[in-house]
């Protein structure tokens, strides 16, 4: 009898537990399947469309075409492989079907991406109210999105296919970036969510990443076979 209560208690602790994980559920960021592109926002841009060292609108530039858009926080040095293999294997696929008009965005999110229109406590100074503070603001914001760029512009010039840019740490608005989320991967057709993929710090690896670029190039693949008439 005590051996059937000890297993029928182990049975409920496994069962709740399970119960739990299940309410918890994946972790989540970014726009969730089937939903709808929360709309156009700017990119500070490294290279590509529109140029760089200007804000352009890559969402915008790219319209209706199927895009695989990549919101990255910058991985902590000596981590920074899986994220780089994400990037090469899209600009090889966005070279691939390059006549198919697959584009590829990768949005570094960064405290230093932030502008004087962006930044919370300039706007405490707009108007005048301590002039020499916003101006130190305005020297620092430009200080740091310098030393940003200059950073990050060799990994954007290696990278042909897939439009590189800044942008503030949250994410764009209604775009849904979980804070905890370390790289967050939207793909998506007539502004219609099909894939999405997130992970923590450190979850992203090169056969996650290999994972994601076959997972995009089998939808490349049934949208050719089905003659562009199939709904991706």
């Amino acid at each position: 009898m005590l051996r059937l209560m000890s297993a029928a208690l182990v049975l409920f602790s496994l069962t709740f537990v399970a119960a739990q994980d299940d309410e918890k559920g994946p972790f989540r960021s970014g726009i969730p399947e089937k939903g709808v592109l929360a709309g156009p926002f700017d990119l500070f841009n490294l290279n590509g469309v529109g140029g760089a060292g200007r804000f352009h609108c890559a969402v915008c530039e790219f319209n209706l075409k199927p895009v695989v858009i990549v919101f990255t926080r910058e991985p902590e040095t000596g981590k920074e492989t899986p994220l780089e293999t994400l990037l090469e294997k899209l600009d090889g696929l966005g070279q691939k079907h390059k006549n198919d008009y697959l584009s590829n965005i990768a949005v570094y999110l960064s405290p230093k991406a932030r502008t004087s229109v962006s930044a919370k406590d300039n706007a405490k100074v707009a108007d005048g109210e301590d002039v020499e503070k916003a101006a130190a603001l305005l020297v620092e914001e430009a200080a740091g999105r310098i030393e940003l760029v200059k950073r990050l512009q060799p990994k954007a010039e290696k990278l042909k296919h897939v439009v590189v840019g800044i942008y503030p740490v949250e994410g764009p608005k209604g775009y849904a970036i979980n804070p905890e989320a370390e790289t967050t991967v939207l793909f998506y057709r007539n502004y219609r969510v099909l894939k999405n993929w997130a992970f923590k710090p450190g979850e992203l690896t090169d056969e996650k990443a290999a994972e994601i670029a076959d997972s995009v190039e089998k939808v490349m693949q049934e949208g050719k076979k089905a003659g562009g008439k199939k709904k991706l």
